[in-house]
């Protein structure tokens, strides 16, 4: 957030951005929580950052779905389970390389930059100034990524092979086939 709410202003601040709105949903722990309202203030954005705090699926689901853009700033992720939600509702997104998620630029389903001032301001720049047919296809592209490698069945066959090749004392292969069957 240190990165992304001063990014965001520049963006907030040309007339072509002025109505954006960046919601920042989670429950976050208190003084993070505090220490981010303290920026928004500092920065000037008090009318221009909804901070929601915890958000129930049904409620997430509309925000997710009603969303142009997502944005992930970190500097270390494990797996972001928020970033394949959004990619799953067709949400474009951007991300920064702290992620670990190569494949949301590999197939075009948003962006993928450094977690600087300068890039995230770019980045949403970028997908902003997209029209709505073209994020519409970045969203169709991340709902078909998603589909194809993080669906449960998929999982599940990946989870197959692994336990298959551990049973029949064969190497793990990195990207484990999908079907539950051993290739070798």
């Amino acid at each position: 957030m240190d990165q992304l709410l001063p990014a965001f202003r520049d963006l907030a601040t040309q007339k072509a951005h002025d109505d954006a709105v960046l919601v920042l949903t989670g429950p976050g722990n208190g003084p993070y929580v505090k220490k981010i309202g303290h920026l928004v203030d500092k920065l000037g954005l008090d009318k221009l950052v909804m901070m929601t705090g915890f958000v129930d699926d049904r409620h997430k689901a509309m925000l997710m779905s009603r969303a142009d853009v997502c944005t992930l700033p970190s500097y270390s992720e494990g797996f972001s389970i928020s970033i394949l939600e959004n990619l799953a509702v067709g949400t474009p997104v951007l991300i920064t390389t702290g992620c670990n998620f190569p494949e949301v630029e590999q197939v075009g389903a948003g962006l993928c930059c450094q977690p600087t001032r300068g890039d995230l301001a770019q980045g949403l720049r970028k997908l902003l100034d997209m029209s709505d047919e073209e994020r519409w296809l970045m969203g169709r592209r991340g709902r078909d990524l998603v589909k194809k490698n993080y669906a449960w069945d998929v999982i599940a066959g990946k989870f197959l092979t692994v336990y298959n090749c551990i049973l029949e004392g064969r190497p793990i292969p990195m990207h484990p086939d999908a079907t539950g069957t051993v290739i070798v």
